[in-house]
Order: C-alpha cells, then sequence, then structure tokens
C-alpha cells in the first residue's frame, strides 16, 4: 500500500553534504514539505513515501557475488558504485534505493517518490485493478527473475541430480542430448513459483559444495536503483531495476518519462527471465517503453528508416545512434498497438519468451520456421521471433501479422 501523501517538492539547491552517516541502524525519514527546481528551472513535484536511510548493508545487498570468481554480478554500467559493503540504502514498501556515497536526503525521497507513482500504473496494486502490462505488482515478482546469473546457470547445470526431482524424471532423461536437458530443466524452473525456484538453485549449489542462503542468491520482492552520479549514462533498466543519476547531481524535466521508460524495459528483461539482458530487438523494447513515454513520428515520414531492422546496439551506432530513431521506434510500436486492441498481447511478448529455453541457449530458429534472416544486420532472438508469433497479431485490416511480414512489409503497411 501507498504510503501517506504528503506534497513533496525537491530541490536541486539543497545541500549535497552528507547528512549524519556512521553506524548501520536505520535511519528514519521525516517527509516535510521542501522546494525543488528542475535542470531547466522547473518545479518537481511528488508524494512522499515512507523510507528508511541505512548504511553498511552488507555485499549482496545490491548485487550477488559470484562465487567462481568473486565478483559482483553486473547489473548496468554503473552498478558496481552501489554494490559495496557500506553502500547506503533507503528502503520503503516496494523499493530499494543504493548508492555509493551518502546523497541529501531528498534524492532517496524523490527517486522513491517517482518510482512510486509510476509502477502503480505500469502494475497494478492488485489482481482486480487494470494496469499497463496486465499484472499486478505482486504478480510481476512472481514472474520476474529475481535468481543471480550464476545461481540460475547452477541450477539448469546440475537440475538432473538434485534429489528432489530424482524421482520424478522420465525414464527416457538418460537418453537425452544435452540441448534436451537444458530445455526440460528450463521448463521446470519457469514453471516452478518464485519460492520454488530458490530453492532449487540453493539445492544446486549444495551440488557443487556451496552452501547458499536466499539473500546469497536472490533479489526478493523489492525493485532495485543503483543512484550515481555518471551524467553519460542517465537512465538504464536491469532485471532487478533500474541505474539512475543522482537528482541533485542532474534532474531533466521530463523525469518522470525517463523513469518510466527504463521501468518498462526493466519489465521486459525481468519477465522474460533473460540471463544475457533485454533480447528483444532495439525498435520492438524501446518503441514500446517510447511509445508509452514520448511522441511517435509522424507516420508519413516512415521511409526515413528501416525501422524494423534496427535489432541491436551494434545498429543503432551504426545510424549513428541518431536521436530522431526514437520516434520512429515508438511509430513502429504504435502500428501494433493500434491494430490490436486491447494492446495487452504485446506485453504478453516477454513472457512469452520466458517459457522458451532459447532465451537461455540463445539457439537459431529451427531451419523449417517460417522467418527469413536479413542479409546485413544483426538477427533478432529465436525466443523473440517465435513469441512475436505466438500472442496472434493482426494488422489493421485485422489479418494475421507474423513477424516475419511486419519485419519485410513494414513500409507497405504503413503507407496504406
Amino acid at each position: 500500500m501507498k504510503s501517506s501523501k504528503t506534497i513533496i517538492a525537491l530541490s536541486l539547491v539543497l545541500s549535497l553534504s552528507a547528512c549524519g552517516g556512521g553506524g548501520s541502524d536505520p535511519e528514519p525519514v521525516n517527509n516535510d514539505q521542501v522546494d525543488g527546481i528542475s535542470d531547466n528551472g522547473n518545479e518537481v513535484i511528488v508524494d512522499a513515501v515512507d523510507g528508511e536511510l541505512k548504511t553498511n548493508v552488507g555485499l549482496n545487498a545490491y548485487a550477488k557475488v559470484n562465487p567462481n570468481n568473486g565478483l559482483h554480478e553486473t547489473l548496468g554500467e554503473n552498478s558496481l558504485s552501489c554494490s559495496s559493503n557500506d553502500a547506503f540504502l533507503f528502503e520503503t514498501e516496494h523499493f530499494q534505493v543504493f548508492s555509493e556515497t551518502e546523497y541529501d536526503i531528498n534524492d532517496y525521497k524523490l527517486v522513491a517518490g517517482v518510482l512510486d507513482e509510476t509502477v502503480f500504473g505500469i502494475f497494478s496494486e492488485t489482481e482486480e485493478i487494470g494496469s499497463l502490462t496486465g499484472l499486478s505488482i505482486g504478480e510481476y515478482m512472481q514472474k520476474r527473475r529475481s535468481i543471480a546469473k550464476f545461481a540460475l546457470d547452477t541450477l539448469i547445470k546440475n537440475y538432473f541430480e538434485l534429489d528432489s526431482v530424482r524421482n520424478s524424471l522420465p525414464e527416457s532423461s538418460a537418453d537425452w542430448s544435452e540441448d534436451e536437458k537444458i530445455d526440460y530443466a528450463w521448463d521446470k524452473y519457469i514453471e516452478a513459483s518464485k519460492d520454488e525456484q530458490i530453492a532449487l538453485a540453493i539445492e544446486a549449489g549444495g551440488v557443487d559444495g556451496y552452501s547458499w542462503s536466499e539473500d546469497d542468491i536472490s533479489h526478493g520482492n523489492f525493485i532495485k536503483v543503483c543512484m550515481h552520479s555518471n551524467t553519460s549514462s542517465y537512465v538504464e533498466e536491469t532485471y532487478t531495476g533500474i541505474n539512475i543519476v543522482a537528482p541533485s547531481v542532474s534532474l531533466p524535466d521530463d523525469y518522470r518519462g525517463a523513469v518510466r521508460n527504463a521501468m518498462i524495459q526493466m519489465y521486459q528483461v525481468g519477465v522474460s527471465n533473460s540471463v544475457h539482458g533485454n533480447l528483444l530487438p532495439k525498435w520492438f523494447a524501446n518503441g514500446q517503453a517510447n511509445y508509452f513515454t514520448g511522441i511517435p513520428a509522424d507516420r508519413n515520414d516512415h521511409g526515413l528508416y528501416d525501422t524494423t531492422f534496427v535489432v541491436s546496439e551494434e545498429d543503432l551506432e551504426n545510424l549513428n545512434d541518431d536521436p530522431s530513431l526514437q520516434s520512429h521506434f515508438a511509430l513502429a510500436y504504435q502500428y501494433l498497438s493500434n491494430a490490436n486492441v486491447p494492446g495487452q498481447s504485446l506485453f504478453d511478448i516477454p513472457l512469452e519468451m520466458a517459457s522458451d529455453s532459447d532465451v537461455y541457449k540463445l539457439s537459431d530458429l529451427e531451419s523449417d520456421y517460417p522467418y527469413e534472416k536479413p542479409t546485413s544486420g544483426s538477427l533478432e532472438s529465436a525466443a523473440f521471433i517465435k513469441a512475436f508469433d505466438s500472442v496472434a497479431l493482426v494488422d489493421e485490416t485485422g489479418e494475421p501479422l507474423s513477424y516475419q511480414r511486419y519485419k519485410y512489409e513494414y513500409h507497405s503497411l504503413m503507407a496504406n
């Protein structure tokens, strides 16, 4: 449930000096009203959320430590800044905002406040209320990946050696190929509840001699945020949450839009259960996020770019990362959203990807799958192509729309 609605306006002109410090006891935060100004001089106002500021949060609080190499998992470009034992943590009901240094308390309150108002729109508070993704916050937490990659790799590798499943394995499994065993283990992982997944991963770690606790491998039911000062990367998504520049360092006018964009992509990578980052093609991943946070390009300008061929970061770089591409990504998504009402099935695509072991194995499409590989540029994830086709989308005339058709007939569809 949301906290009390004390209105706060949070300011960049507040002092950056540390307030308090030392010790690991939580420091309750007082939600008093303060004034605030953004980078361009506009006021930014959010509702306050109740939270506690903690210090010395421990080794595994933000990113989990891989026992194979002693290194923290990578949660975005700036994750190491929030992974130290003595990081700071502002914790609310749904969010954990970490930082390497102690910022002014209003930085934590602004980030947490905007997250709180943004999350209930992307997700609903209960299953009975509609939301952008069609999921409640509780359903999202159950469906997203919460286990670190090293633990999930261990679970898949050791699944057939677990005492808890040995008696339920098919008799024919002794003759299966390695790929078939991965397929089976992945299916069982996806079918399991969150608690069952964690228990299986802990048991699998024991096969390799590790005595893991839940906190060693799982991120629990918090959306985690790393607040940092690297302005070259303002906001980015991870499977556990987002990384964002501290408001006192930089605060754009469209702050809510930036947070909403990152949280939509957080949803994509989290519920797909990918351990390889966001496997949705750039045009779709960015297009879905941009459509709900910005303005699509004019449909008459669709010919400026072969938008559906922008699949990877490399493809984007080959186009000099042209900022106008972002509105074209939104245009490509807008077509799908308008043609398919309600558009909830588009948010089902990353959920469908999770049920396909190709999202883990990164396998190629089967040779007889009805998809023509592009002669240049990057190839989409096989799991994405199959998921796109599985949700049974249509074009604006109601005709079935496969991924093959949308990619290669994009301009003719737009011209009609």
